[in-house]
């Protein structure tokens, strides 16, 4: 005992030390767990932000790009008042263009355009409906035509239904003006048409 003594201070330390230790590792562990809680919390934020941020970097970028592409008078040709008239002289030249023969067309009349589901109409849009048939040399000139067509309308012009069949089934007949026949249907929506002012 009495080699004990001298170091007994040191014991009961020791001791105490070790009772605190044991008592408190709960209290350590909660308190480790809330802060790996909040370090993973924090990084989720910061991952949120930084995705939101990409995505707004993205979105000015598409906008620049688009500033930049954008000409003011293909917007103003799109956006003018339909010369129908002119629309059908131009289907007969693009026809032409592509050589195709036999062409012909029906343009619906025009009707107010309201969107599915939507109670307002949007001012001045109207639909037509274009519904053509032609002969053609190939395929490949009946799809000029139409990418042709599409780009060329004012608007929008969206392909509804497209048909080539072969109506020259003899393989050993040499390439003529009428080897394919071409079935299109095509959904048009632009301006409405100019309106002729009566005096």
């Amino acid at each position: 005992m009495k080699r004990l003594a001298p170091h007994r201070n040191w014991i009961l330390a020791l001791s105490a030390a070790f009772v605190l230790m044991a008592g408190s590792n709960p209290l350590l562990r909660y308190m480790q767990d809330k802060m790996t809680l909040k370090q993973t919390e924090r990084a989720e934020e910061q991952q949120r932000l930084a995705q939101n941020l990409q995505q707004l970097r993205d979105d000015a970028a598409t906008a620049q790009k688009l500033s930049e592409a954008m000409d003011t008078s293909v917007v103003e040709t799109m956006l003018a008042p339909v010369d129908r008239i002119q629309i059908t002289a131009r289907l007969e030249t693009l026809a032409r263009g592509a050589r195709l023969s036999s062409f012909t067309y029906t343009l619906s009349p025009e009707q107010p355009f309201k969107p599915d589901g939507e109670e307002i109409e949007p001012d001045g849009i109207m639909q037509s409906d274009l519904t053509l048939q032609a002969d053609a040399p190939q395929d490949g000139n009946v799809f000029r035509f139409i990418e042709n067509l599409q780009q060329a309308l004012p608007g929008r012009a969206r392909l509804q239904r497209l048909s080539v069949e072969r109506i020259n089934a003899n393989d050993k007949t040499p390439l003529a003006t009428a080897n394919v026949r071409m079935n299109a249907a095509l959904h048009w929506l632009a301006n409405g048409s100019r309106k002729t002012e009566v005096r």
